[in-house]
């Protein structure tokens, strides 16, 4: 597995988490269409795009995540434009990656508009708000798009919106490591 990039990103998430990105990596590395929704800083991005040969879609606002406001707004490095040109430099070199900066259900609405019946993802990791209402949403704007024997994964299964939502929309989720949860 290709960690070295991910792992040198200093983002809070990151470096607490070589069990996990080590997972996405190693799924990333069978599969030729990836989604990741929530790319903060660009450390699971870079675990992703770095082990597969297909393309990643980095869907994120930038705009930092509503949830824990505490680990954003008002520190600095953390205002939009920065994070967003921190994950940009994070991701500079690779040729794999299609940007969307874009709302998660703004971006699942223009993949199925843009490429129709035919956009499919083999692996769809839903990183972004976590709370209930938001996580049922992506659930249900995402899914739909995940091809035939693909693997739809998410992180933060601990937070209280995110397993509820989980519990009720993907009934025999599985647990991965760490805080990842997936579902075929």
């Amino acid at each position: 597995m290709n960690l070295e990039r991910a792992l040198a990103i200093s983002d809070y998430q990151c470096e607490e988490r070589t069990a996990e990105i080590t997972w996405l990596a190693q799924h990333a590395s069978t599969r030729k269409v990836i989604v990741e929704v929530g790319c903060w800083k660009g450390c699971t991005t870079r675990a992703l795009a770095d082990n597969t040969s297909g393309l990643v879609y980095a869907v994120d606002t930038w705009q930092g995540n509503p949830d824990h406001p505490e680990a954003w707004q008002g520190t600095p490095g953390h205002s939009e434009e920065e994070l967003f040109g921190q994950f940009k430099k994070n991701v500079a070199d690779l040729s794999n990656l299609w940007i969307l900066k874009l709302f998660s259900i703004e971006a699942a609405a223009y993949l199925s508009v843009y490429a129709g019946k035919k956009f499919q993802a083999d692996l769809i990791f839903l990183d972004a708000s976590h709370d209930y209402e938001n996580v049922k949403k992506d659930i249900l704007a995402w899914r739909p798009l995940l091809a035939p024997g693909g693997l739809l994964c998410g992180h933060d299964r601990q937070w209280m919106g995110v397993s509820q939502a989980i519990d009720e929309l993907l009934p025999g989720h599985q647990v991965g490591v760490g805080a990842i949860w997936y579902a075929a």
